[in-house]
């Protein structure tokens, strides 16, 4: 059978391998760890522990147990323990399971049922007796329950306040499933690399490794010397540690996207469209209507770029059918362009009409911010005032603070920066 080491005498590359060879379906059965292998390493696709040594404290334990059981985790967890009968190793594995119930559930305030009952358990294991052990047992089960109690019974309105409702969690979950599945995103993401001077190797199904080319962008100036291995699938990035989860929020996805939004090619363009509806002249514009203020202020958690589209004809009158994107040819935008009338008149006449349509549609937006972090302020306003109430150390000057924050935010937010971004000039045929 298979086999594969983990222990710090090894270097962080061959652990990392060690670590991906026992993740492989195929790879190593067995993976043989030392204590370092309790802490940061994750391996949720197993079901099997042995521990052939019970760590003092119970909090160690918990974390040997959250190496396998945490997101990612499909099955029952198995836990393995040897030892000698009517030893201290016995003595202490029953007091784990027995007394505090360490190997089925989560133990709460474990710093405190150490403190209170470790050295009773070491001067009980000096002249052990089945009476006494016994005894002992029910005391920590007694204060284990005791302990619970009061942890459970505590009021964290900040807890409250970051936890969403039951709905919105599901849906939120929806939302992400969703985003998991649809492949767009992996096919954007490679042809974005591609596009800015990235070398992509396929490395297995949806697995890739990203690694500078002769066209390196300055987008991925923070991207490591050996090149970045990366997944876009979750499961797959979970049992492997070496691949990251490559989704819309990593950054070095933003750095390229924000460099491919900030380039001025592609801002400008010209289509034909042969929809059988008469000739006329159309102009579709793309409005980013953004909130300036001080970084302090976070502006964009309340109102991000928001991009707001907007179609005219030759008279600046809006038009609501947009054209299909596969109807849409290139074409020579130099005979349209070229006309005096055009550029004098009808053009400006056109922008003109879609700066107007787009000023109508930041009103909705803007009430939605606003609304939002009223809503999200007030809530830290209030809680910090319940938490003034009950402890002095919050004072009177850090809830001014905070107000007065409330009013910059919903002041900024008010005022919001609109510019043209991008437009496309349309020609139907």
């Amino acid at each position: 059978m298979e086999s594969a080491l983990f222990h710090e005498d090894l270097t962080l590359l061959q652990r990392d391998r060690n670590a991906a060879w026992f993740a492989e379906e195929d790879g190593a059965r067995i993976l043989i760890c030392s204590e370092i292998g309790s802490e940061g390493r994750n391996f949720q696709f197993a079901r099997h522990l042995v521990l052939f040594g019970l760590p003092r404290d119970p909090e160690l334990l918990e974390q040997r147990i959250g190496r396998l059981d945490r997101i990612g985790q499909t099955g029952d967890i198995h836990i393995h323990i040897p030892y000698g009968v009517d030893s201290t190793s016995e003595r202490h594995a029953r007091w784990l399971h027995e007394g505090l119930d360490a190997f089925s559930c989560p133990l709460k305030g474990a710093t405190a049922l150490a403190t209170t009952l470790l050295p009773e358990l070491d001067a009980m294991n000096e002249k052990p007796t089945a009476r006494a052990f016994a005894g002992f047992l029910k005391r920590s089960r007694e204060l284990k329950q005791k302990i619970a109690l009061e942890l459970s019974t505590g009021h964290d309105r900040l807890l409250e306040l970051g936890a969403p409702a039951p709905e919105m969690a599901a849906a939120l979950q929806e939302a992400i499933v969703a985003a998991d599945d649809d492949i767009s995103f992996e096919k954007f993401a490679i042809r974005l690399f591609d596009h800015l001077g990235l070398d992509v190797s396929d490395l297995s199904d949806h697995s890739y490794l990203f690694s500078r080319g002769q066209r390196h962008s300055e987008a991925f100036a923070d991207l490591p010397p050996e090149g970045l291995s990366a997944t876009f699938d979750r499961e797959v990035a979970l049992a492997r540690e070496d691949l990251a989860f490559l989704s819309a929020d990593h950054p070095v996805f933003r750095d390229a996207l924000e460099q491919l939004l900030n380039d001025k090619m592609g801002n400008a363009a010209f289509a034909q469209w042969k929809s059988g509806q008469g000739k006329a002249i159309l102009l579709e514009c793309a409005f980013v209507l953004e909130a300036i203020a001080p970084s302090r202020l976070h502006l964009d958690r309340f109102l991000p770029p928001t991009v707001i589209r907007v179609m005219v004809d030759h008279q600046g009158n809006a038009i609501s059918a947009k054209p299909p994107a596969a109807m849409l040819q290139p074409g020579d935008a130099r005979r349209l362009v070229s006309q005096e009338a055009f550029r004098r008149e009808i053009f400006p006449k056109m922008l003109g009409g879609a700066k107007k349509l787009a000023q109508a549609g930041k009103v909705d937006p803007v009430k939605t911010a606003i609304a939002l972090a009223e809503k999200s302020l007030d809530e830290e306003i209030s809680r910090l005032q319940d938490l003034a109430s009950r402890n002095p150390q919050v004072s009177t000057q850090e809830i001014h603070m905070l107000q007065h924050y409330r009013e910059e935010v919903v002041t900024a937010l008010a005022v919001p920066s609109f510019r043209l971004d991008a437009l496309r000039l349309i020609w139907r045929i």
